[in-house]
């Protein structure tokens, strides 16, 4: 009996054994930073990549929030694509890699047990077709937005824009709106609006869709943005709402919903909006 027990722990010895020996050793990849590369048409780099989504040999390998050091198991193969995550709609449980930005390519075998550091570089996908851009540094799209370029009120560059009243309306109410309307395709399988903002009070982000033909319009709140002491970034994706609405034109509005609010309140500042949509995918 004695000598049975003596054989079975010498077999599950030798098993673990062979298992450590066989085991493969990963070598890390480590991500902190990246970098946005732009053409001259597509308005600022800034951005907010808060998570990479990882492909090994075009099979996914997995997510990781940054900053991030994972294992990459040389056997997989040496080709990693690395894809930028974004927040959307500025809930902190909804991550996608962002369709706008293209795949970082890493090809490189790894050392076992060593760390590579690696700062990806995303460019916008040439598919991207950018409605407008409003970075107001020479202009200004917007109705009820003005032009700032106090420092302590700007964003990057030499101008922000900061919201104010709306005097036209019989409501008064805080609202801003793109200057014009603009034609966003239904077939566009995605569609957002990027921009930098700070405020001390909450305001919704819609649309104000219309019909050609029809002078009615319809006015469609779709989040609100609470307050950020600080310049913050935001995804909204757009696309269930331009399938909603199905219209021919839209403006972007911005509106605090508090219609009792004093001016000296309100403060709501703006840079580097983007609406964007893909074609020919």
């Amino acid at each position: 009996m004695v000598f049975r027990i003596f054989i079975v722990v010498l077999m599950a010895l030798s098993l673990h054994s062979c298992g450590l020996k066989d085991e493969e050793i990963p070598g890390y990849i480590h991500v902190s930073d990246y970098q946005l590369d732009v053409r001259g048409f597509e308005g600022s780099n800034s951005s907010k990549v808060n998570a990479i989504w990882v492909l090994q040999n075009n099979l996914e390998q997995g997510v990781y929030e940054l900053p991030a050091t994972f294992p990459v198991l040389p056997s997989n193969g040496t080709n990693l694509k690395i894809l930028a995550g974004i927040t959307v709609n500025g809930i902190s449980t909804t991550h996608i890699d962002y369709p706008f930005y293209t795949f970082h390519e890493y090809d490189h075998a790894l050392e076992a047990g060593k760390t590579d550091t690696l700062v990806p570089q995303w460019d916008y996908a040439d598919f991207s077709s950018f409605v407008f851009i409003e970075d107001f540094e020479s202009g200004n799209g917007f109705l009820n937005i003005n032009r700032v370029d106090n420092p302590s009120q700007v964003f990057e560059g030499d101008v922000s824009g900061k919201m104010q009243r709306d005097t036209v309306f019989s409501s008064q109410y805080f609202q801003a709106a793109t200057v014009e309307h603009y034609f966003i395709p239904r077939s566009a399988p995605f569609v957002y609006l990027e921009m930098d903002y700070k405020n001390n009070v909450s305001f919704g982000v819609g649309l104000e869709a219309r019909q050609i033909n029809n002078p009615q319009t319809i006015t469609f709140i779709k989040l609100n943005v609470n307050p950020q002491e600080e310049w913050n970034k935001i995804y909204i994706n757009l696309f269930p709402d331009i399938q909603t609405l199905d219209a021919d034109e839209y403006r972007i509005i911005f509106r605090v919903q508090n219609r009792d609010i004093s001016d000296e309140e309100v403060k709501i500042f703006f840079d580097n909006i983007k609406l964007i949509y893909a074609r020919d995918i």
